[in-house]
């Protein structure tokens, strides 16, 4: 697989955004630049791109933020919606911060959990765009075979907005046909590279008798029940996004963001499906008790479970005998009542601007007589049982993220400052990390976090959901305590039966000889420095008529197959599904999956044995 060197990534993905509910000003605006603004990074496409490129497409460009959440919904939906429209070409644009540039791992761990593949800008800021006064994201700018856009909206409304814009566009047949030919291929596809067996986990939660652990495996879109011993023992939800109601292990989740448990059942925030999902640990089964699937920014006091919406609901608690949860998208907290039907609301959450975006929550637990709701300004709202409010404004050098409890007192992880966070009777303090990126354990001051986020005790411990490291971590005490890794262990269940995205890496080998006996064919794998773990390894054939593998082995030493063939010329395509352990993270295990194809040629007197070499390309270089 060759990718350019300025390449850095397929796209990256905006898992934390939080996105302006004000319109823009219903105008056209004139691009008059001939490229994008000075030092845009491109991503994922042959190279740099200009306002030039716009003229035989119909281009859509979605400027977005790092740190916004309705950002990635709304992209979500445009390509699935334009899957079936190739006439519209999708390009992203992200505001990075040049004085902290992402790491190139950052980025991949983007690409992997949401898998998109338009074409990536990444610009210092928003003046560059000249004319354009980008006030808010997302904005949205349409351009029909032009570089002057036909169509420039931002915000909530603004998505609305280009909803009924994109449907005329569908209904010009003649104009799609003339732009079929002319879309960008992407340079690096996510499918193409490994998948850690737990990948990008979030949100953590225990349950009642304190044994088991919960774990939101992003990525694959699935929740996953751990033992104190870090053995798989139960697997909600496919690795494929969507929604369905099924089993625990065939229900389909999309983007889930909150956990928590009561009484054998767990509770889910399943946020890009706009629901509350149950999961009865009892039944085995996934039912919603709240939302109907579409969003909403309408308030309300009252919900009718499983019939009114709710709009991007983030986060789930039990507190004070109750479920409650929080939408992002109308900043208000909802008390569930199963039994009466209902969804009341307990009390509305603080709205505003933070920076280009809307302000919104982000988290919520229970701690005592108090519920806790973290915001993405870094500020908390405290609520008392009568719905009485304090705010917490934010503290520079402090951002809270996601919030949790432990021995009593509120806890927080912080994704900007790599630390964990324990609010006391003086405010915030941190409790570990040092504020450098990495996964260095020992003594908690010193020990290094990469985007930590969820956070649960388990047995007297605070496990971390040490997101872009692919691993849990746990911490011994508040005070001196130690940072040590919780090894999950592999297992069938865990590793699942596919990789998180269903298609591979095809790679061409050359021609294969057999005559009529049966040739043994040996694929020498380059792994670099990764290990090979044969027995959660397999290679099987596609069926093919006339080609079968008699026999078949995964060693560390390659792969060797048998294989037969009645016809000339037949296409034979071999599926590969490698496990493989991170040589700079002993316990993090990924998933390779790849597809070997290549032609068999009938000959009278092929060799008995043949040989091959396969480079195992994990991550783009």
């Amino acid at each position: 697989m060759k990718i350019n060197s300025y390449i850095l990534s397929s796209f990256l993905a905006v898992f934390f955004l939080c996105v302006s509910g004000a319109s823009s000003m219903a105008q056209e605006y004139d691009i008059t630049g001939h490229y994008f603004p000075k030092g845009t990074v491109w991503l994922n496409t042959d190279g740099p791109m200009s306002q030039n490129n716009f003229e035989n497409k119909i281009t859509l460009v979605v400027v977005t933020d790092f740190e916004c959440l309705e950002c990635g919904y709304y992209l979500s939906t445009l390509q699935e919606e334009l899957m079936q429209t190739p006439g519209v070409q999708i390009i992203q644009v992200i505001r990075g911060n040049p004085n902290a540039p992402v790491s190139r791992k950052f980025v991949l761990q983007y690409i992997q959990q949401y898998g998109y593949n338009h074409p990536v800008a990444m610009v210092a800021d928003y003046s560059g765009f000249q004319g354009t006064g980008i006030l808010e994201v997302p904005f949205f700018m349409l351009y029909e075979k032009s570089n002057v856009p036909v169509f420039a909206h931002g915000g909530v409304a603004g998505y609305g907005s280009l909803t009924k814009k994109l449907d005329e566009v569908k209904s010009n047949k003649e104009l799609l046909q003339s732009c079929y030919n002319y879309q960008l291929q992407p340079a690096v596809m996510p499918g193409w590279w490994a998948n850690p067996v737990i990948e990008n986990p979030t949100a953590l939660c225990t349950d009642d008798d304190n044994d088991k652990l919960y774990v939101i495996d992003a990525a694959h879109n699935r929740i996953v029940e751990l033992d104190g011993a870090g053995l798989c023992t139960t697997v909600i939800g496919s690795s494929v996004a969507g929604f369905s109601e099924d089993y625990l292990n065939n229900s389909r989740f999309d983007h889930p963001q909150g956990i928590c448990y009561h009484d054998g059942k767990l509770y889910i925030a399943d946020t890009y499906n706009h629901r509350i999902r149950v999961a009865d640990l009892n039944t085995q089964r996934v039912q919603t008790i709240c939302g109907n699937g579409q969003t909403t920014l309408q308030k309300s006091n009252e919900l009718v479970l499983g019939k009114d919406p709710i709009g991007l609901p983030v986060g789930v608690a039990y507190w004070n005998k109750a479920i409650f949860t929080i939408s992002a998208a109308t900043n208000e907290v909802f008390q569930l009542n199963t039994a009466e039907g209902k969804a009341k609301k307990f009390a509305d959450l603080p709205e505003g601007k933070f920076g280009a975006m809307r302000l919104c929550p982000t988290s919520i637990i229970g701690v005592k007589d108090h519920l806790y709701i973290s915001m993405n300004d870094g500020s908390l709202v405290q609520i008392d049982k009568q719905g009485n409010k304090i705010n917490i404004p934010a503290i520079e050098g402090f951002t809270p993220g996601t919030l949790g409890e432990w021995k009593g007192q509120v806890i927080a992880s912080s994704l900007k400052q790599n630390r964990i966070m324990l609010l006391g009777k003086k405010g915030w303090r941190f409790i570990a990390g040092d504020g450098t990126v990495g996964n260095k354990n020992g003594d908690s001051r010193k020990a290094t976090f990469s985007s930590p986020v969820g956070l649960a005790t388990l047995n007297g411990e605070l496990f971390i959901a040490d997101r872009e490291n692919h691993e849990l971590r746990k911490l011994s005490a508040p005070k001196k305590g130690k940072v040590r890794t919780f090894s999950v262990q592999l297992s069938r269940e865990l590793i699942g039966e596919v990789a998180a995205h269903t298609f591979g890496e095809s790679v061409v080998m050359d021609t294969v000889r057999v005559s009529k006996k049966e040739s043994k064919i040996h694929v020498a794998l380059d792994l670099g420095n990764y290990k090979l773990l044969p027995e959660w390894s397999s290679v099987d054939i596609d069926e093919v008529t006339g080609a079968y593998l008699p026999t078949q082995t995964v060693t560390e030493d390659g792969l060797t197959f048998g294989i037969n063939n009645r016809f000339e010329g037949l296409d034979v395509y071999i599926e590969v599904y490698l496990m493989l352990e991170d040589p700079n993270n002993p316990g993090i295990y990924i998933v390779k999956r790849s597809y070997l194809s290549f032609v068999l040629d009938r000959v009278d007197n092929a060799p008995a044995a043949q040989e091959q070499v396969y480079k195992v390309n994990i991550l783009p270089q």
